[in-house]
């Protein structure tokens, strides 16, 4: 049975860059965005299979990093 993907969102709050599990759990909020993407890359490398999304303020989403389980081509191609 596959593992489920662990998704770890980048986003601006308040002035600074949270981290969240899932889109729910704040692990982390930093001063700038850099800050956020090399803690959010740190944590998702340690948790695979996981991905990291930039989702800037309009809610599209800039970035993101797969990591261990991104098949190529997709399945159903």
């Amino acid at each position: 049975m596959p593992t489920t993907r662990k998704t770890y969102f980048v986003s601006a709050s308040g002035g600074g860059w949270n981290v969240t599990k899932d889109g729910g759990l704040i692990l982390g909020t930093y001063l700038n965005k850099e800050g956020a993407i090399q803690a959010a890359r740190i944590v998702a490398k340690s948790n695979q299979p996981s991905q990291v999304k930039v989702q800037l303020s309009d809610g599209t989403f800039q970035t993101e990093w797969t990591y261990d389980d991104d098949s190529f081509p997709p399945s159903g191609t």
